[in-house]
């Protein structure tokens, strides 16, 4: 007899996922060749359950229907209803913003921590979460990290209703988004929003600019040590400058605003004219 499962069940990797895809009999072929049903196992997460129902449906597809021709964003639409009817997601969406903050910026976090209460008064802790299915917490030197599966993460924002810190989510995690090479720079202006925005929803007031700069390739001769002031959430914004600017002056944006550049001012994230040195991220 093999010896009960624990719950909640841990994430699975990709070749976990893989391996149960040949055991279940699907196409070698739409396994291994297919990208976009790769991607789409690597959205999933290795959330167990969410797995299951996943290729439930493709099974179900296979049986009327050739492997090429299986209609794959027709079964995550329908993978997202199913999961956000099993999951408890609406009970906590007032209150998840820190959680997400923590995993995506990968703070650990202490399990018993209370962050909140719910509707019912009960507090709420990341070991509460990972009862309910909603994360996984992973060992580390001083705590947990929280992994989240990138379609939990979608359907977390996509129902938050704090708006003024996920607005520069989307480009992240949405799938209709698009995204193409020349939009690299817009990319990094939302990227260095959304730090400020994840930090602001921490509390944070002031870090050093190595921690807003984790994972990120930088210059040798860049002063990281050095403190930034995080701008809360609600002021922060992005602006795209008609023509090349210095600090400090008064600028037409593309949507035909006059935008006030100054580098005393971090929450406002600039993305240059054409033909410019840079582009202006903070003070």
């Amino acid at each position: 007899m093999h010896p009960p499962l624990q719950i909640p069940l841990h994430l699975l990797d990709i070749e976990d996922m893989l391996k149960i895809a040949c055991n279940l009999g699907f196409d070698e072929n739409f396994i291994y060749r297919n990208n976009l049903f790769r991607r789409m196992i690597s959205d999933v997460g290795g959330q167990v359950r969410a797995l299951e129902i996943f290729y439930d449906h493709i099974l179900d597809a296979s049986k009327t229907h050739g492997w090429d021709d299986i209609d794959l964003l027709d079964i995550m639409k329908s993978l997202e209803v199913e999961l956000s009817k099993r999951y408890p997601f609406n009970k906590y969406i007032n209150i998840i913003t820190p959680v997400l903050a923590n995993a995506i910026l990968e703070r650990p976090v202490n399990e018993n921590e209370t962050f909140d209460k719910d509707e019912s008064n009960q507090s709420i802790s990341y070991k509460l979460l990972k009862s309910s299915g909603i994360l996984t917490l992973e060992p580390a030197n001083t705590g947990f990290y929280i992994r989240i599966p990138y379609l939990w993460i979608r359907l977390l924002v996509k129902k938050s209703a704090n708006k003024s810190i996920n607005k520069f989510w989307h480009v992240m995690i949405d799938p209709d988004e698009p995204f193409y090479w020349q939009n690299w720079e817009i990319f990094n202006v939302k990227f260095w929003a959304l730090r400020y925005c994840l930090f602001s929803a921490l509390r944070y007031k002031q870090i050093e600019l190595k921690e807003l700069l984790e994972g990120a390739h930088y210059s040798d001769n860049l002063d990281v040590n050095a403190n930034v002031d995080i701008p809360d959430h609600e002021s922060v914004s992005t602006h795209y400058l008609m023509r090349p600017s210095d600090a400090n002056y008064n600028m037409l944006n593309t949507e035909g605003k006059t935008c006030n550049i100054s580098l005393k001012d971090n929450s406002k994230i600039c993305k240059n004219g054409e033909g410019a040195d840079g582009d202006w991220f903070c003070s």
